[in-house]
């Protein structure tokens, strides 16, 4: 068995382009189904988890799946915005406690989320370094965003302008960064979050008095300025809006039981102007759709893994045709017709056992890749 293994080995080595191919189509044959389906469990797990902990979302009227997936992580979506007032009103209800959400804005095309506090305990986000109490003009860093943004307590971010063309001539604002939280393997971990009043104050529906000196040129040599809150400042900000026109993209609803959740349901099914969306439901209709995808492509891996077995098997045939007087060489020297057919099995096994191997690590780095750009988390 050592010099039919010795053998083989020395034969793919003199051979290796032919080698290479079978390997390297062996290896892709049997990786991509297999990541394929860690991939979408590993993706459904890290939808459900987030999900299942965000009983309800409250949102405009208008596409059920953006509202869920935006309000969960904080994506590209244009959701129609809702007011406090909405918010308001189902508080007042007592059937169910509200967690507002503003989106829409960013720094540095880092998302920006404003939300109260009650945010932080309903994630059970805490800092690792500074505080995450937001006051007006303060930010607070979620890990990934930090270390992407290279950001540290103390240092200040300014907002980016929603538009080069703002009919609004909203200003940005020069943030301050108080804390940045403890890496929580979710969303949260690369946003940036304040106050609803500070992204009020990106809307343009706050006003204060920006010191002449925050302000750097433009193109055009003019000064373009920039508000700063600072303890000095912060009570020259006011709003000008009243609560029904006070805009929040969403809302996260925690019913105060079944019976609360039965009626919030009922009452929001015929509204015209807003939904409330049970999370886990829309997760478990995408999930669906996946799956049938998946078995689109899993019918496909089949066809696919065939096609290479007829291939293998061709050059298999191909290469005993060619080796013949290497064969019958090997037969005159005193080597046996089953040494030549177990030489010939060790070589495609040696084969199979590289592509394997391969496979394993081209699947386990494809998660990792695929899992870090699609924030599988």
């Amino acid at each position: 068995m050592k010099h039919i293994l010795f053998m083989a080995w020395k034969h793919l080595r003199f051979y290796k382009f032919r080698s290479a191919i079978l390997v390297m189509g062996l290896t892709m044959t049997i990786a991509l189904p297999i990541a394929s389906h860690l991939i979408i469990s590993k993706y459904g797990a890290s939808l459900r988890s987030r999900s299942n902990a965000t009983p309800y979302v409250l949102g405009a009227r208008g596409n059920r799946f953006d509202l869920v997936l935006k309000s969960l992580y904080f994506g590209d979506a244009d959701l129609d915005a809702i007011y406090m007032e909405d918010v308001n009103q189902l508080e007042r209800s007592k059937w169910g406690t509200a967690i507002p959400l503003h989106l829409g804005h960013t720094a540095k095309d880092v998302p920006i989320v404003g939300a109260p506090g009650d945010y932080f305990a309903f994630r059970k986000l805490s800092a690792s370094q500074g505080s995450v109490k937001l006051d007006l003009g303060d930010v607070v860093l979620g890990s990934v965003a930090a270390e992407q943004l290279k950001l540290k307590v103390g240092d200040r971010i300014l907002s980016d302008r929603k538009s080069l063309y703002d009919i609004a001539g909203t200003n940005p604002v020069n943030l301050q960064v108080i804390g940045i939280l403890k890496p929580s393997g979710s969303a949260d971990d690369r946003v940036l979050f304040t106050s609803l009043e500070t992204t009020w104050l990106l809307d343009g529906l706050m006003h204060g008095h920006p010191d002449p000196e925050h302000s750097s040129p433009d193109a055009h040599g003019k000064g373009v300025a920039y508000h700063e809150v600072t303890p000095e400042n912060r009570s020259a900000f006011h709003l000008h809006a009243y609560p029904a026109e006070i805009p929040v993209t969403a809302a996260i609803i925690t019913p105060k039981d079944q019976k609360g959740a039965t009626i919030l349901e009922a009452r929001y099914e015929n509204s015209d102007t807003l939904q409330l969306q049970k999370c886990s439901s829309i997760i478990e209709e995408i999930l669906a759709m996946v799956v049938q995808i998946q078995t689109f492509f899993d019918t496909y891996y089949v066809f696919v893994l065939i096609a290479t077995i007829l291939f293998i098997g061709l050059i298999v045939v191909l290469s005993a045709q060619l080796r013949r007087t290497e064969l019958e060489t090997m037969r005159h020297i005193g080597a046996s017709r089953a040494f030549a057919i177990g030489l010939q099995a060790t070589e495609l096994v040696m084969i199979v056992a590289i592509a394997s191997i391969l496979s394993i690590a081209v699947t386990l780095i494809g998660i990792q890749i695929v899992g870090q750009y699609f924030h599988l988390t």
